[in-house]
């Protein structure tokens, strides 16, 4: 790649290093925006309203505009959108029958497929419909509107795992919805560490020590302690420790050299 010509490394990207899963919350995910004060349906970008909280509830079961309330202290009294979000565990497959009761509007769509539409302007009234589930967790979402009045929300199941009697919906966790490929930042990711006064080699948990500071550098290339200093202000005079990590692109296979 440097036809065997001495250069300084340059990275494609900070590479992350191990990934660790991460453990969504537990229960339904609930959001509430503040809506319009003509809405006769549920908006369809609803997500784009002003949002007024976020918080994490067992079942999909409110009864009023206080139980609203409760769950997140910001919902206005009237005019707002709400969503639930979550992944239902199924056991035993089989037709399951979901209904959902509200006022006003609500709908409930399974795996990305509307299956109960109630929405319009009404008072608290169920509408329901039934879909065959594998065995396996299944993604819900529940997402409706209150115009004007008493609000309500609630979502039963019935099937197999329920011995075909109504009950409310437990998730097993948040569903995130799509996934978007993080772009990694370019160039080498440097850190730098306070370090203890009676080094002799580098410290083996280093990352332990207290952090100064993070940043990207398109080269490993600092000549003196003003160098250091430009990339990372509260860079120590001595006693310091530094990483660089980042990926490097090889287009052409063969034996490379790596001088530090």
């Amino acid at each position: 790649d440097t036809k065997n010509r001495k250069r300084l490394i340059r990275t494609r990207g900070y590479w992350r290093g191990r990934k660790h899963k991460r453990r969504g919350r537990r229960g339904w995910r609930m959001r509430i925006w503040t809506g319009n004060h003509d809405m006769k349906s549920i908006p369809k970008k609803y997500w784009k309203l002003k949002r007024r909280g976020t918080m994490y509830t067992r079942y999909i079961n409110l009864l009023n505009n206080d139980a609203f309330t409760k769950k997140i202290r910001k919902t206005p009294h009237d005019h707002f959108v709400w969503e639930f979000k979550g992944r239902v565990r199924v056991r035993n497959s089989g037709t399951y029958t979901i209904c959902s009761k509200s006022d006003d509007g609500s709908r409930v769509k399974v795996d990305g497929k509307l299956l109960v539409n109630n929405d319009g302007l009404h008072g608290p009234e169920e509408k329901c419909g039934s879909r065959r589930l594998t065995r396996g967790r299944h993604r819900v979402i529940t997402w409706g509107f209150q115009r004007g009045g008493g609000a309500y929300q609630t979502v039963y199941y019935k099937g197999p795992d329920t011995k075909n009697r109504k009950r409310l919906i437990r998730t097993r966790g948040y569903w995130r919805g799509r996934k978007h490929k993080r772009r990694g930042r370019r160039g080498w990711r440097m850190r730098i560490w306070t370090g203890n006064h009676d080094m002799k080699s580098i410290p083996k948990k280093y990352w332990k020590l207290k952090r100064r500071g993070t940043m990207y550098t398109r080269y490993i290339n600092l000549l003196n302690n003003d160098a250091f200093t430009k990339k990372i202000r509260k860079t120590p005079h001595d006693h310091f420790v530094w990483e660089f990590k980042g990926r490097v692109r090889v287009r052409n296979s063969g034996t490379y050299t790596i001088c530090s």
